[in-house]
């Protein structure tokens, strides 16, 4: 026969130990790291040419509403869709300074980007990068409450 004694033990140990505060700290820690993992793996992956881009991304601030918790990692960058998802060629007034593309939109000349009629397509670094996460998600968490127990049992 089975004895649940030892099991019961930990259980109570665990409903004693563990209160609201701690769950909700452990969850903004979880959600902050996983935050801070998509953040290096998109500026990664981000194209650079003057580094503009690759620099705004941010990470948000938690917000959590009943159960739900949020966190956003986003770019700000006029362009940084386009990047990101691809754009109908067209052409685009300006003109070069310094080896840079100054837009102007009353200027005369410009340049085209992409073959015209065409459509660039995106870099999709923060879809790939979201993708990468995903997968990696099941170890992330085992190990996140690994620690967790750990700290709570006095292991750490």
């Amino acid at each position: 026969m089975f004895e649940f004694n030892e099991f019961r033990a930990l259980a109570d140990r665990l409903e004693s130990t563990i209160n609201s505060a701690q769950i909700d700290s452990f969850i903004r820690e979880c959600l902050l790291d996983l935050a801070k993992k998509l953040l290096r793996k998109t500026r990664t992956k981000t194209p650079v040419n003057t580094g503009l881009l690759r620099g705004k991304w941010e990470i948000g601030t938690i917000t959590k509403q009943g159960r739900i918790y949020e966190i956003e990692v986003f770019n700000d960058e006029v362009y940084a869709e386009f990047v990101e998802n691809g754009f109908k060629s067209h052409w685009v007034p300006g003109y070069w300074s310094n080896n840079q593309f100054v837009y102007d939109k009353e200027a005369k000349t410009g340049m085209q980007v992409g073959t015209p009629g065409g459509f660039v397509e995106g870099k999709f670094m923060l879809k790939l990068s979201e993708q990468e996460l995903k997968r990696e998600m099941d170890h992330f968490l085992q190990r996140k409450q690994e620690e967790f127990f750990r700290r709570l049992m006095g292991g750490d």
